[in-house]
């Protein structure tokens, strides 16, 4: 007990009161549906720079280090240093940062599951689009490939669709195994563009528009400005759907920090822009993460509306730009409604038919996704007339992994009006994929066992402190208590 480690005595019936008062608390909290392996409020794990905290004057608690921990055991090997994708830049004759060193494949993580050697081979940039939903005509990547036409090196470059509806395995953007492959396809230069728009459904503005009591009830508020990841008291449906929104997000800021590594790769984020009409509503803009890219000298936010591209209604977005080589090209376009028109709906409500009317809305318009897809085109220009690739593997590259991510444009498949739910019920149930017969496998086993040997020794010399104490847990892990 707490009272027990900082050696403060209390009488029998002070102990009997508290027990009383936690007994009752926990009582509380399963009703609620927490359980003693749920925490209250959701964890961030993002990549990224540490953020720096004021320093505090504090004293310093000194403690004498057992000589076991001092003296390891010869026979256990020491502790893999920590590896890093990011590469050494320098500074180029045009003054942009160019790597100086080559990321090893073999060294990333994916190189486990997936032949990155194989794929650098190919010689075939990738554009990725990430949370793409059905193929349709006038989408970004058919747009892409009607601009494409006119390049010199067309053949050289490939739009994949990442969706959980098209691929329910590496398409779900949940699964560590396939966040891991695009990271890295980044880091090594071969993704050149990445346009993403995770689910925005847990951050609509409209969930607080029944609080102020403009426009009808619907869908309470499952986010604040102060708990930007999800309040802590939620229905089950609506916890799942925070927690899935969650990871949707984060694995697209990962895009992000992977494509810091890598100068030529270009990363825009689409999400709706921050509500001033509704001050206490929260946005994705205020994520501390986001924010910290949106700080980089090479990244840019644009505002747009998407009325000016096609949209029957305003819909205010924001772009997050980073390392676009020719953002010109949608800042000399009208991108701020003009008011030379009536916008036909508003997203709030339901239709005639009983769906919310913010579900057309996932959809790009065309003109959003014409100038989205010029930005990518040129993007892949610009680096064919530095670097002139050279003939793509065109025969492997249709029999590898990646092909299966090319997803054509199904003329029978009428998907006008099929905008399926920010959710899919698949996300989270993928299946791990086994690792390929390269000794990666093995030897990330072998230095995990040498991990937990080298943790069993520091738990046994902390337990020798005067005032430690080894305990066994539940799943029979040993622990020490102060």
């Amino acid at each position: 007990m707490a009272w027990e480690s900082l050696d403060i005595p209390i009488t029998v019936s002070m102990q009997h009161e508290v027990e009383h008062i936690r007994i009752r608390e926990a009582r509380h909290l399963v009703s609620l549906g927490y359980r003693e392996t749920k925490s209250m409020s959701p964890v961030i794990v993002c990549p990224g720079p540490l953020r720096l905290l004021p320093t505090q004057p504090s004293e310093l608690l000194q403690l004498e280090v057992p000589t076991i921990l001092l003296d390891r055991d010869p026979e256990i090997p020491p502790p893999p240093a920590p590896f890093c994708h990011m590469t050494t830049l320098t500074s180029g004759a045009d003054g942009k940062a160019i790597p100086t060193e080559k990321l090893d494949p073999d060294s990333l993580t994916s190189a486990s599951f997936f032949p990155l050697g194989s794929f650098i081979k190919l010689q075939v940039k990738l554009v990725l689009h990430l949370f793409s939903g059905q193929r349709r005509e006038h989408d970004f990547q058919s747009e892409f490939e009607r601009f494409l036409q006119a390049s010199t090196h067309k053949t050289n470059v490939c739009v994949l669709s990442i969706d959980i509806v098209l691929h329910p395995q590496l398409g779900d953007l949940t699964n560590p195994q396939a966040i891991a492959l695009w990271q890295d396809l980044i880091a090594l230069g071969i993704v050149i563009f990445v346009l993403a728009g995770p689910p925005c459904e847990t951050w609509s503005a409209a969930r607080y528009l029944a609080l102020s009591g403009d426009g009808p009830s619907g869908p309470r508020p499952l986010r604040s400005q102060s708990r930007l990841w999800g309040l802590p008291i939620l229905k089950r449906a609506e916890a799942q759907s925070i927690a899935i929104g969650n990871a949707l997000l984060r694995a697209t800021i990962r895009m992000f920090f992977a494509a810091i590594t890598a100068p030529t790769t270009a990363v825009i984020m689409e999400h709706p822009k921050r509500p001033s009409w509704v001050p206490m509503a929260p946005s994705s803009w205020l994520v501390p993460e986001l924010q910290y890219i949106a700080k980089q000298a090479n990244c840019f936010s644009v505002d747009i509306d998407q009325c000016m591209f096609g949209a029957p209604s305003m819909k205010p977005t924001t772009l997050l730009c980073l390392q676009v080589q020719h953002l010109q090209l949608l800042r000399d376009i009208p991108h701020r409604c003009d008011k030379s028109h009536v916008h036909a709906t508003v997203l709030r409500g339901l239709d005639s038919n009983g769906l919310f009317r913010t579900a057309p809305a996932k959809t790009y318009p065309k003109g959003l996704c014409s100038i989205l897809a010029k930005l990518a085109c040129s993007q892949f220009d610009s680096i064919c007339d530095r670097s002139p690739p050279p003939p793509p593997d065109l025969d492997q590259f249709s029999s590898s992994d990646l092909a299966r991510f090319y997803v054509p444009t199904d003329p029978y498949l009428n998907s006008a009006q099929s905008y399926g739910a920010d959710f899919s019920s698949l996300s989270g149930q993928h299946a791990f994929m086994p690792p390929l017969p390269n000794g990666k496998a093995a030897k990330a086993e072998s230095e995990l066992v040498s991990a937990r040997q080298l943790a069993c020794t520091a738990i046994e010399g902390l337990s020798q402190l005067p005032n430690g104490m080894s305990v066994v847990g539940k799943h029979g892990s040993s622990r020490v208590h102060f």
